[in-house]
Parts: C-alpha cells; structure tokens; sequence
C-alpha cells in the first residue's frame, strides 16, 4: 500500500481498534464481518477488472472499442486534469465497456461501536454494498446490545469517578499538547498521554475521546468547560457514594440536596458535551441520569430540577458545583464522626442491658446508670430519649426488670425509654396475637376501606417485620413508611401523601416531633387524604381503632351518598 492517506487510515484504525478488539468480543464480530465483506469486494473487483480486460482484448470487441476510442482521443476534455476534491460517485469504467448497467461507486459511512462510543467509519462501494456493510454492522450492533442488556451490572459510582476524572485530566493534557505541538514534541506531555490512554483501557468501558486523532476536538475553552464539568460530576457523584457509605440505608438531612446535586451536574456536561464531536451521550453523564432515576424513585426523593432535558443546568456553573459538593462533604464527614459515637454509645446500651438481664434485675443500679450516662450523652449528639433505637437496644426484657429500689432519679431518667421500650413489646405482643386469632370486627371493616391501597406510616425507622404484618391485615397495596430524622425536612412525606392510590396516612406520635406531625397534617389536608394520630403502638388493632374513631366519616360518608 503506497498511498499515504490509505497508510495514514489503516495506522491510526490500527492504534485505536487493536486495545478494544483485546476487551470486546462484539467489537470483534463486527470488524470480522468488516474483514470478510472487504475481502469479498475485492476478489469481486479482481474478477471484474480480468474480465473487462479480455473484453477490450477479443475481436469482437475490438469494433466496439474503435468506436468509442476515436470520438475520446479528438476530445480536448480527454487531457489530464488535475487532483481535485473527490466527487460523490466516480464511474469504474467506460458505459461501452461493460455489458449490462453501469456500477457506481459511493462514498458512505458504517456504524461502529468502539469503547462506549458510536463512530461511522467511511466506506467505498456500490449502493447495494454498502447497504448490506450497514445492515451487517447494525445487526451486530443489536447483538452486542442484546448481550450487554443480558449481563448489565449496577451502576458503579466510584468506576464513575474514576472515570469523570481521568477525563477531565485528558482534555487539559489535550490542551497543552495542541500548544507545544507546533513547536517542539513534548516528551513529558507524550508520556503524560501514554499513561492516561493506558489507564483508560484498564478501566471497564472508559474512552478518552479527546485523543482521538480521527475527529477534531472542541477549542481550549470548550474543553476547559467541559473539563470542569466532568470534574463537577465527578465530585458529586463521590459525595452521593460517601454518604450512602456512611448511613448504610439510613435517611439524612442531606441526602436531597446531594442528589440535587448530581443532578446539576450531570445535566450541565450534558450540556457542554453539546460542543464535542461526540454524536451519542458520554457513558458517565447518561449513567448517573439513569441512576438518579432508579435511586429517587426507591428512595421517594423529588429532584425538582435539572431532570429533564428542556430543564438544563449551566456549565458555567460548574466551579460552584464542586465548592458546594466539598462544603457538604466537610458537613458529612463530620457528622459521619457523629454517626460512629451513636454507634457506640447505643452498643453500651445494649451492653448494659444484656447485663441486667443476665443477673435477674438484681442489683443493676450501676447498670442503669451507665445506661443513664450514654442517654445523656445521645441526647447531646441529637438523639432524644424517644428515638426507637434507644428502646431496641434496651429492649423490653431489661426495660421490664428496672426495680422499685431503683434510685427516683434514675427511674425518673429512663422513663420515658423504659416506656418506649414496653410500649415496643406491647406491639410484638399484640401482632403475635393477631396473627394466631382471627381479624376482629375492627380491622375487617377498616380492611374493606383500604384494601388493594396504600397506606403512609410516619414516625421511627420503617420495621419490614410490621409492614409486612399490616399489609397481610388490611390486604394492603404496600405500606410507605417515611423516615425523618429529628429536625430535618419533612418534604419527603409529600410525595407519599400524595400518591393517587394513597388510602390514608397514620402519625406514630411517640416517634413523630411535632413540627414533622403538624406538616404532615398539612400534606394530608391539601392531598384531601384522611389522617389519623396512634399515641401509643401501631398494630392492626391499634391502627383499626384509630381510623374508626377519627375518621370514619371520611369512607362511611360516600358509602351512605350512593
């Protein structure tokens, strides 16, 4: 092969197939295919071009070819001409050479998947060739699809990271290296380069698109914007990886604002990835879109902006985003500390009270007043005496062993724990009950208010022991236990609340301050949903009493309209 553009392509298809082809055994199918399809039009056109020359040579042809060569060779337009553009089309030989229509050849492009990335690589050939190479390639495509559909994992925000910043880190490198590239070669940057590319092929599906010598990147301050909006993803998506990390399933302050974060974020690189030549969404930005998605609508969290595609985020923006996303980290981190010594002093609770079981409630008072001490230590981290996992870790047998010799004050400080933690038994007691006797009158004829619909509990942790227990008693649709710590938001309950198949919403008092219950009254009254409040407990029975002394107007009302 002597034509340097031809060297130039295959090099360069070379250097940019041979690492992908080594990870991807779709990508593999489709440049086989390729291969084959390449090597079918050539023996094609070798047999053409043998048989057009023993054409021109047999006499019979022979008239043919005077015929035609006289009126060419007085033609000035017969003089060489020279090099120009390529034409759209360009005929394989003379019409009067060829028995049969004339073959033209076309210029097009096919489709291929390289990394997590769709480029059309060029092609020559007839119409109905390249149209069977385009087939042949979408179909592999499908194929791959298929596969990777099969066998897709969840989305890995830390490989998000990973990958956000190693391309933010490409583009600034690219800038520098277009700067020097004109004057010296930069060993250091070459090396530079040569290190980021080798990190990206160890890493699963990442592409650093700006090194792509086949398409010409965005100027330096559309890279820079868009660097920095990678950076900005990559720090939001960091953030909303630590504190999952850290509250392991537990609801915080936070969590909202961090999502709306990553949302910010990935919407503006959406947008500054709009002056790259990147024709499909970047595999980061699409991926945490998709993972915003799944995770808010498990979590129950409304995102109000940034979503959508009509509701875009400035890229501008993105060097506010990043200094955001590291003062919640600041906040995180140390309220992580927090998190820890709540750990610790509630495993002292426990501690203790296994302690007092195991000697009878005998002589316990040194017991029970380190018990004191750790709940006067959680109350100073902003745990009250009525969160529901004090009264877990004390549990019901201790709780019930607390003696009558027992200092006042003691007893006075743990009441109102010790009350929680029998209340907490009641309940077990009473679902254990029901569930070996027949639903009473009660919560059959609250059963046949709710059934087949849904029900919001707010207050405490949401237990799947009770859920379960209070869908089986009212043949619920699900139960939505919302979660809300002492002094947060309470805009979690709203979306809940308002849910069209949303039959009622209960308000465990003893595990509900006040201002979470008065909001969701509020929610209640402007979804026109009925309420009730449980002072104590939150059984079938309790919560069949509830309704039908608070609210039974509100289902036995229609019912005496019809």
């Amino acid at each position: 092969m002597t034509d340097p553009k031809a060297e130039q392509l295959v090099d360069a298809l070379s250097r940019l197939l041979q690492p992908q082809l080594a990870k991807s055994p779709e990508l593999r199918d489709v440049v086989a295919a390729l291969g084959d399809w390449l090597i079918q039009e050539a023996k094609r056109a070798g047999a053409t071009t043998q048989n057009l020359s023993q054409s021109n040579a047999s006499p019979t042809a022979q008239p043919t070819s005077q015929s035609i060569s006289q009126p060419v060779a007085q033609d000035p337009a017969a003089t060489p001409i020279p090099p120009g553009p390529p034409s759209p089309a360009r005929v394989i030989a003379p019409a009067a050479a060829i028995r049969g229509p004339v073959q033209v050849v076309s210029s097009a492009t096919v489709p291929l998947k390289i990394g997590d990335t769709l480029v059309h690589v060029p092609v020559e050939g007839t119409t109905q060739e390249i149209g069977r190479a385009r087939q042949s390639a979408l179909e592999t495509l499908a194929r791959a699809e298929a596969h990777s559909s099969t066998e897709r994992t969840p989305i890995d925000l830390a490989l998000m990271v990973k990958r956000s910043k190693l391309k933010a880190e490409s583009c600034r490198l690219y800038i520098q290296r277009r700067a020097v590239a004109s004057i010296i070669d930069d060993a250091e940057l070459k090396r530079q380069m040569d290190e980021q590319i080798a990190t990206a092929k160890a890493t699963p599906n990442c592409f650093l698109w700006v090194f792509w010598r086949e398409r010409t990147q965005p100027d330096d301050a559309s890279l820079r914007k868009i660097a920095l909006c990678y950076d900005a993803l990559a720090a939001a998506a960091d953030l909303a990886r630590r504190r999952d990390e850290l509250y392991a399933g537990r609801r915080s302050d936070d969590e909202p604002v961090i999502l709306g974060l990553l949302a910010e974020a990935s919407s503006a690189l959406r947008v500054a990835l709009k002056d790259s030549w990147l024709s499909d969404d970047d595999r980061d930005q699409a991926e945490s879109h998709v993972w915003l998605r799944q995770e808010t609508a498990q979590r129950r969290i409304f995102i109000s902006r940034h979503m959508a595609i009509d509701d875009p985020a400035d890229p501008l923006a993105a060097q506010s985003m990043i200094d955001r996303a590291a003062e919640v980290r600041t906040r995180l981190e140390d309220q992580a500390g927090k998190v820890k010594s709540i750990k610790n002093l509630l495993g002292q609770v426990r501690y203790h009270a296994n302690q007092i079981v195991k000697a009878g409630g005998v002589e316990c008072e040194p017991h029970w007043r380190k018990i004191t001490v750790a709940i006067k230590s959680l109350q100073e981290l902003g745990v009250p005496a009525t969160d529901d996992r004090i009264s877990e870790h004390l549990g019901a047998q201790a709780a019930g062993m607390i003696a009558q010799e027992t200092p006042p004050d003691l007893r006075e400080q743990l009441a109102t724990v010790i009350d929680a933690a029998l209340t907490e038994r009641d309940d077990d007691d009473s679902d254990d009950i029901s569930e070996q006797r027949a639903p009473s009158e009660r919560v059959l004829k609250v059963r046949s208010w709710l059934k087949g619909r849904r029900l919001v509990l707010i207050g405490g942790e949401p237990r799947p022991r009770a859920i379960q227990k209070l869908i089986s008693a009212f043949e619920l649709a699900d139960v939505d236990w919302v979660f809300l710590t002492e002094h947060g938001s309470g805009s979690s309950m709203r979306g809940p609340i308002e849910r069209g198949d949303t039959a009622g919403v209960v308000v465990i008092i003893k595990l509900t301050g006040h201002l979470h219950a008065d909001e969701a009254r509020d929610y209640a009254s402007r979804a026109d949903k009925p309420l009730v409040l449980l002072k104590s407990g939150y059984n079938a029975e309790q919560i069949a009493h509830a309704f039908v002394e608070q609210v039974s107007d509100r289902f036995i009302a229609p019912v005496a309209a019809q």
